[in-house]
């Protein structure tokens, strides 16, 4: 499978930029290496072949918990900005404090064993209304 991917490489236009693969072993973990091909092939794809091997799993690693640190941070983002939608609705229809529409989203989300995010979701969409307070 290497050797395909090495030919292959070596009739690309951008045959000299490196690129990824992992290394599955069994009796291990994965491995990331990064390869570097060069050199010129008049005599078939591989011949007069200069390629560099670097192992990259570490950073692999390192960038693939990134990328789910920021998903997780953009969710939490997105759950914010629609709770603090619902709670500015709240105080601006009803005349409470935020405190007070934080208050009565965050029981309405207990009383109900509903996701504080959901609750915030469906009394924007129309979906519920919350009764105005006392």
């Amino acid at each position: 499978m290497l050797g395909n991917l090495l030919v292959q490489r070596m009739s690309d236009r951008d045959r000299d930029a490196p690129f990824e693969f992992s290394v599955v072993r069994a009796s291990a973990p994965d491995l990331c290496v990064e390869a570097a091909i060069a050199g010129s092939n008049p005599d078939g794809p591989l011949a007069g072949v200069r390629w560099q091997l670097r192992d990259v799993t570490h950073r692999r690693r390192l960038d693939d918990r990134l990328e789910v640190r920021a998903a997780e941070l953009q969710s939490a983002l997105e759950s914010r900005v629609v709770i603090e939608q619902a709670k500015g609705f709240l105080a601006g229809r009803d005349g409470d404090s935020p405190d007070a529409a934080f208050q009565r989203l965050r029981h309405h989300a207990r009383a109900n064993n509903i996701a504080l995010r959901e609750v915030a979701r469906q009394l924007m969409s129309g979906e519920i209304d919350l009764p105005r307070s006392a």
